[in-house]
């Protein structure tokens, strides 16, 4: 039998009928023991009912004079959350009754005036042609509009031109491999797995900013008719931090298609936003000539190598991908490396620590809230980093860089105005192969369009909740966060093992799942068996590898 506090936090899904069939039993046990509980589900359900039927701006009056006062009582005295963490995004906490469901209102989840639901019903459309193109500009690492144009078919191919003349570029990807023409030379490289986005990915980042790393906290949402067109306009900030730089999306929706016309993308940079793109979308599902796909065939004796100075130099070619047609370009700090101190102020309300990345367009962004500096340096090179005196000082920073920028070079300004040095060396450890296997089970597939992903911890526990999101994410995440997990986050690995279509990898596939627990790994292991079919089987190893030593730098 669930507990009255387990009822609160799953009556919003009960009441819209969007829980798991082992939660909607439990709900429906409780009720069945505390019959005078069902009105408060009756309520949530009115409320609920009427935001997808009635479609308008404002609740009926008597529901918020009724929910103000309780809502009202509440807030003053729910739980205060001590640490909230990336892919973590601000809500009213355990609220019950109306006080919940006018908590939703008020933040715009629910209601049609106010929400993002009808970008979300004009963005599924896009997930179901299979072809478009988009052409513009997007700003060049110097500030200068270069001419960008991409086509996008179904599943995952795609064909990018970047600016013009002889040095016009042209990438050319099927999700498994990258090629690029550059003048008369010719590349290739592998498309790493993690790179995998397929089309439906395009679609779903388009609606509220969500990338492969995190789902912001903190963002506005506006709407407006301009010229025939929608335009809504979506503000997301890192980790819900309301002074820390944040990225702006405009997305036109033509009303008679039901389609994007447009998005143009901007940056926050020291106060100012910067427009990084202006991109214009259309030729959906127009016939594609065969050829467009196909760059170069047989002539893998004739392709470039890929050495370290020519990564450097195709350092914007290499990172192009269907989400490309998102946001294709980000800034470029001068000379492609920035390190900015945030001041106390610019910390989220809240936040002990935590980090969230942007990686965008060849440029990778890291926000860092008192994080120690081993942590810093290991997330920027990649590398294992020795324990020691050096490395334990928390920082707030804000971390820019060019992706393919040599890692020396990445921390190389970071550790100069701290009066440190970096010394490298190997050794041979023991680490721990996470393996996770699947037995095969069909997944109970999400109900929901939107992606959505949130870990608080306050004094009741950790809690945990995700929408549409990949049962990969959840486990790596339930690791993670896991207070016993064993894990030596410098060292081990986590993998994912399935054996059949890649097609059917249950990793990949988009579930629900919430989950209140104590913060132990068990658990979090039981409940992914429970629901999943996951298990773990852990495979220890040694390995030969490189060590990062921080120290002070010679005088």
């Amino acid at each position: 039998m669930i507990t009255r506090k387990e009822f609160e936090q799953l009556l919003g899904d009960y009441a819209r009928d969007e829980l798991a069939p082992v939660d909607h039993a439990k709900m429906d046990a409780y009720l069945a023991q505390h019959p005078a509980e069902r009105r408060e589900v009756e309520q949530t359900k009115t409320v609920t009912d009427a935001a997808h039927q009635i479609r308008r701006t404002e609740p009926p009056a008597d529901l918020l004079r009724e929910a103000r006062g309780e809502l009202t009582a509440q807030l003053v005295n729910r739980p205060r959350p001590v640490s909230l963490f990336r892919r973590a995004r601000s809500k009213p906490a355990y609220l019950t009754g109306l006080a919940a469901a006018l908590a939703l209102v008020l933040i715009g989840e629910l209601w049609w005036g106010s929400s993002s639901d009808a970008l979300a019903a004009a963005l599924k459309n896009l997930e179901q042609v299979r072809s478009f193109r988009v052409s513009g500009w997007i700003r060049g690492a110097n500030g200068d509009r270069v001419p960008f144009q991409q086509h996008l078919a179904s599943p995952n191919l795609l064909r990018a031109e970047i600016g013009a003349g002889p040095q016009r570029s042209i990438v050319v990807s099927d999700g498994q491999s990258r090629r690029i023409q550059i003048g008369d030379r010719y590349y290739h490289q592998p498309v790493p797995a993690h790179q995998h986005i397929d089309f439906r990915w395009v679609a779903r980042s388009l609606y509220g900013y969500d990338n492969e790393y995190t789902r912001t906290s903190a963002s506005s949402f506006a709407q407006e008719e301009i010229d025939g067109l929608i335009r809504y306009t979506i503000t997301s900030r890192p980790l819900g931090g309301q002074y820390l730089p944040g990225i702006k999306y405009q997305i036109d929706i033509d009303p008679t298609i039901n389609l994007p016309r447009a998005t143009t993308v901007y940056q926050q940079v020291d106060s100012q936003w910067i427009q990084l793109s202006h991109l214009r979308y259309d030729a959906y599902d127009a016939a594609i000539p065969q050829d467009l796909f196909a760059l170069y065939t047989g002539l893998d004796t004739a392709i470039d190598s890929l050495t370290q100075e020519t990564k450097q130099a195709l350092w914007f070619e290499l990172s192009i991908s269907p989400s490309s047609a998102l946001c294709p370009a980000f800034y470029v700090p001068p000379g492609d490396i920035s390190v900015q101190p945030l001041a106390a102020g610019q910390r989220p309300v809240g936040m002990i620590s935590g980090d969230h990345t942007n990686a965008h367009g060849g440029v990778r962004q890291h926000f860092f809230i008192e994080k120690p500096l081993r942590d810093i340096v290991q997330t920027i090179t990649g590398l294992y980093v020795a324990d020691g005196e050096w490395g334990r000082q928390p920082l707030s920073l804000e971390v820019s860089f060019k992706e393919a920028l040599p890692w020396p070079e990445r921390v190389a300004p970071l550790l100069d105005s701290l009066g440190l040095a970096v010394e490298t060396t190997e050794r041979t450890s023991a680490r721990n192969r996470f393996v996770f296997v699947h037995d095969g089970r069909p997944l109970p597939l999400s109900r929901h369009q939107e992606s959505l992903s949130e870990y608080g911890v306050n004094s009741l526990g950790h809690h945990f909740r995700f929408q549409r999101t990949s049962l990969e994410f959840i486990v790596d995440t339930l690791l993670r966060n896991a207070l016993d997990n064993g894990l030596d986050r410098r060292i081990d690995r986590i993998e994912f093992i399935w054996q059949g279509e890649a097609a059917a990898n249950p990793f990949k596939g988009e579930v629900d799942f919430r989950l209140e627990s104590s913060g132990q790994w068990t658990e979090h292991l039981q409940a992914l068996q429970d629901h999943f079919g996951v298990s773990l089987e852990i495979r220890p190893e040694e390995i030969r590898h490189p060590v990062l030593v921080l120290g002070p730098a010679a005088p």
